[in-house]
Protein backbone atom coordinates (compact mmCIF):
# COMPACT_ATOMS: atom_id res chain seq x y z
CA UNK A 1 0.00 0.00 0.00
CA UNK A 2 2.81 2.40 0.87
CA UNK A 3 4.62 1.51 -2.37
CA UNK A 4 1.49 2.35 -4.40
CA UNK A 5 1.10 5.65 -2.56
CA UNK A 6 4.76 6.58 -3.18
CA UNK A 7 4.47 5.60 -6.83
CA UNK A 8 1.33 7.72 -7.27
CA UNK A 9 2.97 10.65 -5.47
CA UNK A 10 6.04 10.41 -7.70
CA UNK A 11 3.91 10.26 -10.86
CA UNK A 12 1.93 13.27 -9.64
CA UNK A 13 5.05 15.31 -8.95
CA UNK A 14 6.54 14.44 -12.36
CA UNK A 15 3.29 15.32 -14.09
CA UNK A 16 3.01 18.69 -12.36
CA UNK A 17 6.64 19.56 -13.00
CA UNK A 18 6.27 18.75 -16.71
CA UNK A 19 3.29 21.12 -16.91
CA UNK A 20 5.47 24.07 -15.90
CA UNK A 21 5.47 26.54 -18.78
CA UNK A 22 8.81 26.77 -20.55
CA UNK A 23 10.05 30.27 -21.30
CA UNK A 24 9.96 30.77 -25.05
CA UNK A 25 10.61 34.50 -24.98
CA UNK A 26 13.42 35.68 -27.24
CA UNK A 27 15.47 38.77 -26.62
CA UNK A 28 17.60 39.72 -29.60
CA UNK A 29 19.76 42.65 -28.71
CA UNK A 30 22.58 42.19 -31.21
CA UNK A 31 20.50 42.29 -34.42
CA UNK A 32 17.09 41.96 -36.01
CA UNK A 33 18.00 38.56 -37.46
CA UNK A 34 19.35 35.40 -35.87
CA UNK A 35 19.41 31.64 -36.23
CA UNK A 36 19.04 29.71 -32.98
CA UNK A 37 19.72 26.08 -32.23
CA UNK A 38 17.45 24.06 -29.97
CA UNK A 39 18.20 23.85 -26.25
CA UNK A 40 17.67 20.08 -26.44
CA UNK A 41 20.42 18.88 -28.77
CA UNK A 42 18.97 15.36 -28.82
CA UNK A 43 15.99 16.49 -30.95
CA UNK A 44 16.67 15.63 -34.57
CA UNK A 45 15.45 17.65 -37.53
CA UNK A 46 13.08 14.80 -38.38
CA UNK A 47 11.49 15.09 -34.94
CA UNK A 48 11.50 18.90 -34.92
CA UNK A 49 9.42 19.21 -38.12
CA UNK A 50 6.44 17.88 -36.12
CA UNK A 51 6.79 20.29 -33.17
CA UNK A 52 4.88 23.52 -32.76
CA UNK A 53 7.34 26.38 -33.30
CA UNK A 54 6.35 28.19 -30.10
CA UNK A 55 6.79 25.03 -28.02
CA UNK A 56 10.47 24.62 -28.93
CA UNK A 57 12.93 25.80 -26.29
CA UNK A 58 15.76 27.63 -28.01
CA UNK A 59 19.39 27.67 -26.99
CA UNK A 60 20.48 30.63 -24.84
CA UNK A 61 22.68 32.09 -27.59
CA UNK A 62 22.10 32.22 -31.33
CA UNK A 63 24.24 30.16 -33.70
CA UNK A 64 24.59 33.20 -35.90
CA UNK A 65 23.26 36.75 -36.09
CA UNK A 66 23.21 39.48 -38.67
CA UNK A 67 26.61 40.60 -37.38
CA UNK A 68 28.07 37.24 -38.43
CA UNK A 69 27.02 37.81 -42.04
CA UNK A 70 28.74 39.92 -44.67
CA UNK A 71 25.71 40.01 -46.98
CA UNK A 72 22.30 38.38 -47.37
CA UNK A 73 20.98 38.13 -50.95
CA UNK A 74 17.20 38.36 -50.68
CA UNK A 75 16.30 37.02 -54.15
CA UNK A 76 18.19 33.75 -53.60
CA UNK A 77 18.16 33.56 -49.79
CA UNK A 78 21.89 33.04 -49.85
CA UNK A 79 24.46 34.67 -47.61
CA UNK A 80 28.17 35.11 -47.18
CA UNK A 81 29.51 34.84 -43.69
CA UNK A 82 32.48 36.08 -41.72
CA UNK A 83 35.25 33.49 -41.22
CA UNK A 84 33.98 32.51 -37.74
CA UNK A 85 30.79 31.06 -39.29
CA UNK A 86 32.76 29.29 -42.03
CA UNK A 87 34.83 27.71 -39.24
CA UNK A 88 31.69 26.76 -37.28
CA UNK A 89 30.09 25.13 -40.34
CA UNK A 90 33.35 23.33 -41.11
CA UNK A 91 33.30 21.88 -37.59
CA UNK A 92 29.63 20.90 -37.99
CA UNK A 93 30.46 19.04 -41.23
CA UNK A 94 32.68 16.72 -39.19
CA UNK A 95 30.02 15.84 -36.59
CA UNK A 96 29.31 12.11 -36.61
CA UNK A 97 25.79 10.74 -36.77
CA UNK A 98 24.03 13.92 -37.89
CA UNK A 99 22.91 12.73 -41.32
CA UNK A 100 19.31 13.61 -40.44
CA UNK A 101 20.08 17.29 -40.02
CA UNK A 102 20.43 19.64 -37.07
CA UNK A 103 17.32 21.78 -36.46
CA UNK A 104 17.36 25.55 -36.09
CA UNK A 105 14.83 28.37 -35.75
CA UNK A 106 15.04 31.60 -37.75
CA UNK A 107 14.16 34.61 -35.63
CA UNK A 108 13.61 38.15 -36.91
CA UNK A 109 12.19 41.28 -35.37
CA UNK A 110 12.06 39.36 -32.06
CA UNK A 111 9.67 36.73 -33.49
CA UNK A 112 10.13 33.06 -34.38
CA UNK A 113 9.54 32.80 -38.11
CA UNK A 114 10.25 29.22 -39.16
CA UNK A 115 12.02 25.97 -38.41
CA UNK A 116 14.84 24.79 -40.62
CA UNK A 117 17.78 22.42 -40.48
CA UNK A 118 21.46 22.31 -41.24
CA UNK A 119 21.86 19.51 -43.77
CA UNK A 120 24.63 17.36 -45.22
CA UNK A 121 24.89 16.27 -48.86
CA UNK A 122 25.61 12.68 -47.81
CA UNK A 123 22.36 12.38 -45.86
CA UNK A 124 20.13 9.51 -46.91
CA UNK A 125 17.03 11.39 -45.72
CA UNK A 126 15.45 14.48 -47.22
CA UNK A 127 14.71 17.75 -45.44
CA UNK A 128 11.02 18.58 -45.01
CA UNK A 129 11.21 22.35 -45.23
CA UNK A 130 13.91 25.02 -45.16
CA UNK A 131 17.53 23.88 -44.88
CA UNK A 132 21.10 25.07 -45.20
CA UNK A 133 23.44 22.65 -46.94
CA UNK A 134 26.68 23.01 -44.98
CA UNK A 135 28.64 20.53 -47.07
CA UNK A 136 30.01 23.30 -49.24
CA UNK A 137 31.79 26.54 -48.40
CA UNK A 138 30.26 30.03 -48.43
CA UNK A 139 28.08 31.41 -49.92
CA UNK A 140 25.40 29.36 -48.16
CA UNK A 141 21.80 29.20 -49.32
CA UNK A 142 18.68 28.68 -47.25
CA UNK A 143 16.94 26.27 -49.59
CA UNK A 144 13.41 24.92 -49.42
CA UNK A 145 12.23 21.42 -50.24
CA UNK A 146 9.77 21.96 -53.10
CA UNK A 147 7.88 18.78 -52.15
CA UNK A 148 7.26 19.98 -48.60
CA UNK A 149 3.73 20.48 -47.34
CA UNK A 150 5.04 23.23 -45.05
CA UNK A 151 4.73 26.90 -46.07
CA UNK A 152 7.88 28.56 -47.41
CA UNK A 153 8.44 31.44 -44.97
CA UNK A 154 11.91 32.49 -46.13
CA UNK A 155 10.43 35.68 -47.66
CA UNK A 156 8.57 36.74 -44.51
CA UNK A 157 8.65 40.53 -44.27
CA UNK A 158 9.92 40.44 -40.67
CA UNK A 159 13.08 38.72 -41.95
CA UNK A 160 13.38 41.33 -44.70
CA UNK A 161 13.15 44.23 -42.24
CA UNK A 162 15.38 42.50 -39.70
CA UNK A 163 18.10 42.01 -42.31
CA UNK A 164 17.62 45.53 -43.64
CA UNK A 165 18.10 46.96 -40.15
CA UNK A 166 21.48 45.22 -39.89
CA UNK A 167 22.66 46.76 -43.17
CA UNK A 168 23.55 43.43 -44.83
CA UNK A 169 20.51 43.02 -47.09
CA UNK A 170 21.21 42.95 -50.83
CA UNK A 171 17.93 43.17 -52.77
Amino acid sequence: MIKKFLLLALVGILTLSSCKKQSTEINITESGFAIYGLADSTITAGQAWYLMLDSITLSQSPILTGEDLVAYYWSTHSFTAHPNIDTLFSQMRRLPGKSGGVPFVVVAENSRIYLGAFWWAYSSSLPQGAYIMISSPSPYTIQFDSFSSLPDLRSDQRIYYGLKSTGILVE
